[in-house]
């Protein structure tokens, strides 16, 4: 083979190389282009399907925090029950308990002010025995300390008798 052949064979080879190179290139550039379109693509799928799990995410937040809102307020309605309950049920203990000492004392009262009577009879009667204990008593010293005035006593008095029937004789 000569040269030329060579060299024909050569540029024929490199038209070939340059060929597949350019085709290659192209295929190259196709898929670069094409996954880019899918890498688009796909991020726009992905950026609406986070847009729709947003939206899911913030509906089970609105509605779990509905569920929140409604269960304290039940829960408050019944703690202002329950509170209700035991401020009527406190009410009435303490009705009850007013009541109840309203009547003992009053009880408490009335058998003292009994006791208090008994016991100022009882005084005025032991006053009383007392009183008559001293005239008996003063008695009893009179004759037993002083038989003289009680002697004189006695003959004044007779002197005074004799004096009326004196008096009545002349009289």
């Amino acid at each position: 083979m000569t040269i030329t052949n060579l060299e024909d064979k050569n540029d024929k080879l490199n038209r070939e190389i340059h060929l597949k190179a350019d085709r290659h290139y192209k295929d190259v550039n196709e898929l670069i282009e094409a996954k880019d379109k899918a890498q688009k693509n796909n991020n726009a799928i992905l950026k609406t399907d986070l847009t729709n799990m947003d939206f899911r995410l913030q509906d089970n937040m609105d509605q779990r925090f509905r569920e929140i809102q409604t269960s304290i307020s039940r829960e408050t309605a019944n703690l202002k029950s329950t509170f209700a309950k035991m401020v009527a049920d406190l009410e009435k203990a303490q009705k009850f308990l007013q009541e109840n000492f309203f009547d003992k004392s009053t009880q408490i009262k009335n058998m003292t002010a009994i006791y208090l009577a008994k016991a100022e009879d009882q005084l005025d009667q032991m006053k009383t025995e007392i009183k008559e204990m001293h005239v008996v008593t003063d008695r009893c010293e009179a004759l037993f300390l002083n038989p003289e005035k009680v002697i004189e006593a006695k003959l004044f008095a007779i002197q005074q008798e004799s004096k009326e029937a004196e008096l009545i004789r002349e009289g």
